[in-house]
């Protein structure tokens, strides 16, 4: 598995001009590729593919995982927001 170094610091940029003060700590490089270490190791772990549903549960994981206070789909949003994905 390779992280997207560029994505992830993109997002850390990002989440921390646009996030309340109490959630940017979560919007460090090293939070957010733990976060999706935790989100792909639950696709490993449940032997599932990519199906929306499949990517709201190893979303849910990786968010228990890792103790953040909000739904990882956030830093997806955080992304399009600064124009690095599409919808």
């Amino acid at each position: 598995m390779t992280l997207n170094a560029e994505a992830i610091e993109l997002a850390a940029r990002a989440g921390s001009d646009c996030s309340a003060e109490d959630e940017r700590r979560w919007f460090t490089e090293s939070r957010i590729a733990e976060a999706v270490i935790a989100h792909e190791l639950y696709h490993i772990l449940a032997r599932q593919s990519s199906a929306p549903e499949v990517e709201s549960a190893a979303n849910e994981f990786a968010r228990i995982f890792t103790g953040a206070p909000f739904p990882l789909s956030r830093y997806e949003m955080v992304l399009r927001r600064a124009g690095r994905i599409n919808s």
